[in-house]
């Protein structure tokens, strides 16, 4: 994607900003009179110095009836994962998608030309399939998340070739010309023969790998939480480079709050990337990253609290490119794009769409899918629109040429043919529907993967839906979860797939608090909540937290006790396969070891007492689950230690009053993280 538009100036931007295209219900809300103005986020009017008053922005004030119908509960069969979003695949030919469906298990293959479904491949149960790529045989290549392994569909039939074993947990995939590549949470990148075969090499990176693209003959891969970008040597897994998103515009100026006093406190920096949902190529040789802004304002305890940010949330999203040339830019802030779990760029390479799973289906508030020109995504906030965007004739691929939009995959060879019927209209396409996946065919028309139903929707000419399966997974706990409220959050924001954003907040009042994870299984039965334990159930923190400073919708007694539900099903990601297995068995005999202490507290199946005591770090806390440990740096309660290792340093981990751990060696507490690594 050509990275030019990024860089134009606010002026530009407000000139071409009522062309954008969203897709969806179109309303923009500010909520806690803590955010600034949409003409100070597009330029038109300055920042506001300390102790001046911000603007009231639109929208409704804290405690609107502006709610949505929530209706009747509703539970599945199975419960269904968290998002993850990017399941989507265009292959070469430009008009067969493959989509994969975490939610049933199946994978999918339908031609959107026809608009016929082609193929249903059935799972085992729990397998949980995510990326997919195309190799140069045609062959498709699935990754199973929750299976650990990769599966190969035969290119025109879509029979299982055959599963391999990959590592643990697995996340992305990519296509070399030569070789697959797998990058996996716990920090392998693997390679393997496309063919047939296992694996080849594995190198060892970081924890918390996402996607995995190829580049000018390397390999970048992506870190979840942090939006990180490693640049790797395929040849020896060296990593050359590490490259932090730059950030929007909103997010690199100074920031201003309003604290409850009235009075505005300023940040030097106003948001910090993070949360990088897709990372995938582009046509034209570079990258494209979709990802969340995290504000760096404090966060108040008062309704509508966590609300705020310089273009109206405390979290929003972003989208970074990296040219074929190395140079990195980010759009500016999309304005309430809550959960940005997909991107995908147009054959042209001038159009940009992007899923916000967080805005689907009946609780919508904000445009779901957005589609628009790449150079329009500039200034400090990318406010909503409302006239429809044609397809660009550019990107409109002649007859014999393919399209893109699955990662690893663009160009090729397939049939245009003509178009003549109307598209459908966009917002009754998608309305109702919970999109966590798009692409671009051959035509440049959009194609959206949706979780409930189970259906590709396309936009443009000759558009429609194609059903993938009638079998609902229909879930009142997922939406809730899932669902963006007036502060433009979702309980999935700060805790993306059920675990954490690796960030520590600022709170007025409490100080520094880092998130927590979810995935420890029945959290449910871990009361009281928080690092305070200051709420006694999940009805008293939905009531304070999500209805109160996120401002969401009341929830009824049913409805807490079906997202409980899904939560408690949120179990930790698979754990790597330790390096040295005696290391691991010391570490254990030490963890249990009276004298140490360690069990004392973390014991039990769920690693915790559910006690709260003073360790030694300045106050009393919860004793958090230590399962999972591992994926969730950085830890204590203020986030002090970036490693486990760091956690024995008495000035962070509290000392002798946090187990009794000073009469061990170094190697010994090598050994104790070696053990903790397993948990």
């Amino acid at each position: 994607m050509a990275p030019r538009g990024f860089r134009m100036d606010g002026q530009r931007m407000r000139a071409l900003a009522t062309r954008l295209r969203f897709v969806g219900r179109q309303s923009l809300v500010l909520v806690g009179g803590i955010g600034l103005s949409l003409a100070a986020c597009s330029g038109s009017a300055p920042l506001p110095s300390p102790g001046d008053e911000p603007a009231q922005p639109p929208g409704p004030p804290i405690g609107a009836p502006d709610q949505p119908d929530l209706g009747d509960v509703v539970q599945a069969n199975v419960v269904p994962p968290p998002i993850s979003g990017g399941t989507l695949l265009m292959l070469r030919d430009g008009h067969t998608a493959v989509a994969a469906d975490p939610d049933r298990d199946k994978v999918f293959v339908a031609d959107v030309r026809t608009k016929q479904l082609l193929a249903t491949i059935p799972l085992t149960p729990g397998s949980e399939p995510g990326r997919a790529v195309e190799d140069a045989e045609g062959q498709v290549h699935v990754v199973l998340r929750n299976a650990g392994t990769l599966l190969t569909l035969q290119a025109g039939t879509w029979a299982v070739a055959g599963s391999r074993q990959v590592c643990p947990a697995p996340r992305g995939v990519a296509f070399d010309g030569r070789a697959l590549w797998v990058a996996c949470a716990g920090g392998e990148l693997v390679q393997l023969a496309s063919a047939s075969g296992g694996t080849t090499r594995v190198f060892k990176l970081d924890r918390d790998l996402r996607d995995v693209a190829v580049m000018g003959g390397r390999l970048v891969v992506s870190r979840f939480r942090s939006a990180e970008m490693l640049t790797v040597d395929p040849s020896d897994g060296k990593v050359l480079g590490r490259t932090a998103a730059p950030g929007s515009t909103a997010s690199t100026q100074p920031g201003f709050f309003k604290t409850p006093d009235s009075q505005l406190r300023e940040t030097p920096r106003a948001a910090d990337p993070g949360v990088a949902w897709r990372l995938r190529e582009t046509g034209d040789g570079g990258l494209v990253m979709i990802h969340q802004e995290a504000s760096n304002g404090p966060l108040s305890l008062t309704p509508g609290g966590y609300g705020g940010g310089v273009c109206g949330g405390a979290i929003a999203a972003a989208i970074t490119t990296v040219d074929k040339d190395g140079a990195v830019h980010t759009s500016g802030q999309v304005m309430f794009g809550t959960l940005p779990v997909d991107v995908a760029v147009s054959p042209g390479g001038h159009q940009v769409a992007m899923v916000f799973a967080g805005n689907g289906g009946k609780m919508a508030r904000e445009t779901s899918v957005m589609r628009t020109d790449v150079d329009l995504l500039v200034g400090d906030c990318v406010p909503p629109g409302a006239p429809d965007l044609p397809l660009d004739p550019a990107d409109t691929a002649p007859d014999g040429q393919g399209g893109s939009g699955g990662q690893g995959g663009g160009g090729g060879q397939g049939g245009g043919g003509d178009v003549t019927l109307p598209a459908p209209d966009p917002v009754e396409a998608v309305a109702n529907k919970h999109p966590v996946a798009v692409a671009f065919d051959q035509e440049g028309r959009l194609v959206v993967q949706s979780r409930e139903p189970a259906v590709l929707t396309i936009l443009g000419p000759n558009g429609g839906d194609i059903s993938l399966s009638k079998e609902s997974r229909a879930d009142s706990g997922v939406e809730v979860f899932h669902m963006a409220t007036n502060a433009g959050l979702a309980c999935a924001s700060c805790h993306p797939e059920g675990g954490d954003d690796g960030r520590v907040w600022a709170f007025e009042t409490l100080g520094m608090r880092r998130t927590q994870t979810l995935r420890v299984g029945q959290i449910s039965q871990t009361a009281p909540f928080h690092w305070d334990g200051d709420m006694k159930d999940l009805s008293t923190l939905m009531h304070e937290v999500f209805n109160g400073r996120m401002q969401g919708p009341s929830l009824d007694t049913p409805h807490v006790n079906a997202l409980a539900r899904f939560m408690d099903k949120l179990a930790p990601v698979a754990a790597s396969h330790p390096a040295d297995l005696a290391a691991v068995e010391r570490g254990r005999l030490l963890f249990n070891d009276a004298k140490v202490g360690c069990a004392t507290c973390h014991g039990g199946d769920r690693l915790s007492n559910n006690q709260t005591f003073d360790v030694g770090t300045g106050r009393a806390v919860q004793v958090p689950s230590l399962r999972g440990i591992a994926e969730h740096a950085p830890f204590m309660h203020t986030g002090c230690a970036k490693t486990l290792r760091e956690r024995f340093d008495p000035s962070c981990g509290g000392g002798d009053k946090h187990g009794i751990t000073s009469h061990l060696s170094a190697t010994q507490l090598d050994d104790l993280v070696s053990f903790m690594e397993t948990l």
